[in-house]
């Protein structure tokens, strides 16, 4: 979701501005779990319906790192929003 970036005024802390399972390698996915590692972002914003007639496979790195490393906070219109967990 490219907007986002721009109306939030924050940059992607990957190199990509999505991520699909057989679009992608696995490499790229890998890559991008760790620049959120690196980064650390406050929160994730994901649309699993946008993807849906792609195929996507959830259980990829960044789908991952983002289920063990945030909380679902809100949901609305196919968007789930997900907040970074305190550091345990």
């Amino acid at each position: 979701m490219p907007s986002l970036y721009f109306e939030a005024r924050k940059l992607n802390p990957s190199p990509y501005s999505f991520l699909v399972i057989n679009h992608n390698t696995q490499e790229q996915f890998m890559e991008a779990k760790n620049c959120l590692e690196e980064y650390q972002p406050e929160c994730a914003v994901l649309n699993y319906k946008m993807v849906e007639k792609f195929n996507h496979d959830t259980n990829n790195p960044v789908d991952n790192y983002i289920k063990n490393n945030y909380q679902l906070v809100f949901q609305a219109n196919n968007k789930l929003v997900y907040k970074k967990l305190p550091s345990q």
